[in-house]
């Protein structure tokens, strides 16, 4: 029985013992950027070329997903300082090739290729010295055309397709007009519209016939009421999406059409949308305590 009791009072104790020991405590996680803090904290704003060199450094020897995050903040802000300084030396393009290259989507490097073209033409300037924007009549004229050949009023289409400046400006962007369903171009085009109007209605959508003292009308057998080209949703959506460049719509450059794709919402060559589209704060060009700050 004693024996019992003794064994028993250990058992307690011992657990009392390991109910009152402290947990081991955890080492913190390294920190993933503690190789290039050093370098980080260097960084002068005067120096944007310096952002971007570290940020080619970073990035290819990246190994976890911060370094990446990292090495586009670096881009940006190279970009920026660049673009923004009294005398660019050409970072802002540079900048932009390096951020193409570490872009997974198609449309966002051809953007990012895009900018670069532009400022690498512009030295940095403001987007609308990037092209000269088309006359308004002649862009409301080819949107006109465009609208047309849709309709299957191929005569109308042809005539203002015969005009010099129509012609040049739909020339200049052949090749968009193959996602509309005309991957042969503007020769493509016309070689469409020869089939309308409707040879049978004459795009009236119906015929009359006369039989036995009466006329009756009925619906075009060959264009079904609805003459014009037959499209899909995605060629219809394409139709639009052009004419709404022709005639600037919602975009601000002209250039924007040149990263036209399938469906996807044009983006404008606008170097001021670079550092929101990749959420970078501008101001904040100094690595300070592991963060990014606007104060020296």
């Amino acid at each position: 029985m004693r024996r019992a009791v003794v064994l028993l009072l250990a058992m307690v104790a011992a657990a009392l013992g390991g109910a009152t020991q402290p947990e081991p405590h955890e080492a913190p996680a390294p920190d993933p950027l503690a190789r290039w803090s050093e370098a980080l904290a260097a960084l002068d704003p005067a120096k944007p070329g310096a952002y971007f060199e570290l940020g080619e450094r970073i990035a290819d020897r990246a190994d976890h997903p911060l370094h990446t995050q990292t090495a586009r903040t670096l881009f940006v802000l190279a970009f920026e300082l660049d673009r923004t300084a009294r005398q660019s030396q050409g970072w802002a393009a540079s900048a932009c090739l390096a951020l193409a290259d570490l872009e997974s989507l198609s449309r966002d490097r051809q953007w990012l290729l895009a900018v670069a073209r532009a400022m690498d033409r512009s030295g940095g300037t403001a987007p609308a010295a990037i092209e000269p924007q088309p006359p308004l009549q002649t862009s409301f004229l080819a949107a006109t055309a465009l609208g047309l050949a849709r309709s299957g009023e191929g005569d109308q289409a042809r005539r203002l397709l015969a005009r010099d400046d129509v012609r040049g400006l739909l020339g200049s962007y052949e090749r968009l007009l193959s996602p509309l369903g005309y991957a042969g171009g503007l020769t493509a085009l016309e070689a469409r519209l020869r089939d309308w109007p409707c040879r049978e209605c004459g795009n009236q959508r119906f015929v009359k016939k006369a039989s036995g003292g009466q006329t009756t009308a009925r619906l075009c057998g060959t264009c079904g009421g609805n003459p014009g080209p037959t499209l899909t949703p995605e060629q219809r959506a394409a139709h639009l999406r052009f004419e709404s460049l022709l005639l600037r719509g919602i975009h601000r450059s002209w250039s924007a059409q040149i990263i036209a794709d399938t469906g996807v919402p044009l983006r404008d060559l606008d170097p001021e949308q670079l550092a929101p589209t990749f959420r970078v704060d501008p101001a904040k060009r100094y690595w300070r305590s592991g963060e990014w700050t606007d104060q020296p």
